[in-house]
C-alpha cells in the first residue's frame, strides 16, 4: 500500500530526530512549538503543514525535500544506468534548489 507524503514526512522526521539524538520535546521547544503538539503530530494524529516542515528542517538542518523522499520504496537501475555517486559540487546544487523551494513556498 502506498503511503501518504505527510506519513513519509512523519517518518523520515521522526528518523532524522533519532539520528540526531534529540527529544520531540528538544526539538518542539527548539521551533516554539508545544511538545505535545509536536508528538501528534509527528505520530499522524494532527496534519504537519509546510510551514511545520520547514521550521523543523531548519533546525535538524536538512533539505526540505529530503522529508518527502520514501526509502522503503526500492528502485531497480536500468541495466545500462551509470552510477553516479554524488559530488561536492551536486550537494551545492541540491541545496541551492531547496533554498529556492522554501522562498517559493513558503
Amino acid at each position: 500500500m502506498k503511503k501518504s507524503s505527510m506519513a513519509i514526512a512523519n517518518q523520515n522526521i521522526y528518523k532524522c530526530i533519532n539520528e540526531q539524538g534529540i527529544s520531540i520535546r528538544q526539538l518542539a521547544l527548539d521551533i516554539n512549538m508545544d511538545p505535545s503538539h509536536l508528538r501528534k503530530i509527528i505520530n499522524g494524529k494532527l496534519p504537519l503543514s509546510l510551514s511545520y516542515i520547514d521550521r523543523i528542517c531548519q533546525r535538524l538542518e536538512i533539505p526540505v525535500y529530503t522529508v518527502f523522499i520514501d526509502s522503503s520504496v526500492k528502485v531497480i537501475p536500468h541495466p545500462y544506468e551509470v552510477n553516479i555517486q554524488i559530488t561536492a559540487n551536486a550537494h551545492c546544487i541540491l541545496k541551492k534548489i531547496d533554498t529556492i523551494v522554501r522562498d517559493i513556498v513558503f
